[in-house]
């Protein structure tokens, strides 16, 4: 008994950690390929340093919509839960 609290307290966060970046980096691939585009996942350190400040850089092209993280990793995770149907 005590082992297997002690194996849920230690594999339950590194289990869902794991699930959520495998999830979420597949939904960063996913979700603009099945929406050819329209849509995105949201960043999850959105660093405003990162980007560079060039303003109309991109005027005349229309922006993709952002869904949140936890979406698209449900996304992600959804994905290889139908690949493995699948196989």
């Amino acid at each position: 008994m005590p082992l297997s609290a002690l194996a849920e307290i230690i594999l339950q966060p590194i289990i869902e950690v794991v699930a959520y970046v495998f999830g979420y980096l597949t939904g960063v691939v996913v979700v603009p390929a099945l929406t050819l585009g329209f849509f995105r996942v949201e960043r999850l350190l959105d660093d405003e340093r990162s980007r560079p400040k060039i303003k109309n850089m991109r005027a005349d092209m229309p922006r993709p919509r952002v869904i949140s993280a936890d979406a698209g990793t449900a996304v992600g995770l959804l994905f290889w839960v139908l690949v493995a149907v699948a196989v």
